[in-house]
């Protein structure tokens, strides 16, 4: 796995966040806060995304009015991390270089960018337990919004990402983020889509390319090193 695809929490464990000045702290910690609302945001654009492309227009109406809702939170998390990028003077030199070249990492942190991607048709067995998590944390959650996205597409497939869910290993680990995020999740696009005739998604092939939950986290157990999944 690359390091700029790790979570947050693992770069929390490899910076020496105790030690960075109290402005860098405060950075880190707001970047969290900020991406973490940004990642739920983003669920809800890719929502839009597929209800459009599906041609159904009261379920891309009410997608829109939800992402274009006010979230105070949100707002004020940009607002206090432009601040503190905007004065980073007060941030010693090994400080920002440490901070900002993390950047990245946090942004592809959240999972749901990928819903259209997948998991890659190629995944390299995990050597440590720590890479593991880091990987449970990317694909877990997204295999499970891709299965919600199959079965708003396809209603005859109701109930497939559940029953893999419930068979997988991952379901039973004690991983709490990825465990918040598996339920948010599952609780996505819970509703049939109306699908017109000449939207990309009446193809078949269209759908099915999100219907591959079971298989993925089959794939994904496979990658994981002994003793990791109980």
């Amino acid at each position: 796995m690359k390091a700029r695809g790790l979570p947050l929490l693992a770069l929390l464990a490899v910076l020496p966040v105790q030690a960075l000045s109290p402005a860098a702290t405060e950075l880190v910690a707001v970047e969290k806060k900020a991406a973490d609302a940004d990642c739920r945001g983003m669920l809800v654009g890719i929502e839009f995304l597929i209800a459009s492309m599906a041609g159904d227009a009261a379920r891309e109406a009410d997608a829109r009015r939800r992402s274009m809702a006010p979230d105070p939170e949100a707002v004020a998390l940009r607002k206090r991390r432009a601040e503190l990028l905007n004065d980073v003077s007060k941030i010693p030199k090994e400080d920002v270089d440490a901070v900002m070249s993390h950047r990245e990492t946090t942004k592809e942190a959240c999972p749901w960018q990928r819903v259209h991607q997948g998991v890659p048709k190629t995944l390299r067995p995990a050597p440590s337990a720590d890479q593991a998590r880091q990987m449970a944390m990317r694909y877990v959650p997204l295999v499970l919004a891709r299965g919600r996205a199959c079965e708003a597409l396809d209603a005859k497939r109701k109930g497939e990402i559940d029953r893999a869910w419930a068979a997988s290993r991952f379901s039973k680990l004690a991983l709490p983020e990825m465990q918040a995020q598996a339920r948010e999740a599952l609780a996505w696009m819970r509703y049939d889509l109306a699908i017109k005739p000449d939207s990309k998604y009446a193809k078949p092939e269209a759908a099915a390319s999100y219907c591959t939950g079971a298989e993925d986290l089959k794939r994904l157990e496979a990658a994981m090193p002994a003793g990791f999944l109980k």
